[in-house]
């Protein structure tokens, strides 16, 4: 038996971990949230509609997760990333990733990990579904992400946000083709 304490374990293990989703009453939004209440998370639900704001959900949540039109991620991420905790995740869900990536770095002091999973939202589970991470500032939370989700089966690549958004220009400019 090790004591090395794991806060990322012990929240797990204790069911602590705060999933907060801005952009949470979407199709994506909606399934990312089930996907981690059935992985022992407590989820927290952001949108323009809800009681809850943006801003409060950031503050409280260890894992911030952007869900919101790739057209206003940017605009959200360079408004909630003052208030996130350092020691938080701040993950989006952006088909692109150099600018959101680089919104991240930029004006957040937490993780940062970008993420395109490649499917829709009206999936069932991510058995043999391909998510796509952009790990560009992180310590702890990387292999907890990809754990959690490689748990539910997922196929998870990791890329640079650069490679990502030269492939995924290659990929759709076959499918437009």
């Amino acid at each position: 038996f090790c004591d090395i304490k794991n806060d990322i374990a012990d929240k797990m293990f204790n069911k602590e971990i705060i999933v907060g989703i801005i952009g949470g009453t979407g199709q994506m939004g909606q399934f990312f949230k089930k996907f981690f209440v059935r992985n022992k998370c407590k989820v927290l639900i952001s949108s323009r509609s809800t009681k809850l704001k943006p801003i409060s959900c950031a503050k409280l949540s260890d894992v911030v997760l952007v869900s919101v039109p790739i057209d206003a991620t940017v605009n959200v991420i360079r408004k909630l990333s003052p208030y996130i905790k350092k020691d938080s995740l701040l993950i989006d869900t952006t088909s692109i990733k150099k600018e959101p990536v680089r919104a991240m770095l930029h004006y957040s002091k937490c993780e940062v990990i970008g993420m395109h999973p490649i499917f829709g939202p009206n999936i069932n589970s991510l058995k043999n579904q391909t998510i796509v991470l952009c790990p560009v500032r992180t310590k702890k939370w990387l292999k907890w992400i990809v754990d959690i989700f490689e748990k539910d089966g997922a196929n998870i690549k990791i890329s640079t946000p650069e490679k990502h958004d030269e492939m995924m220009s290659i990929i759709q400019g076959l499918n437009h083709f």
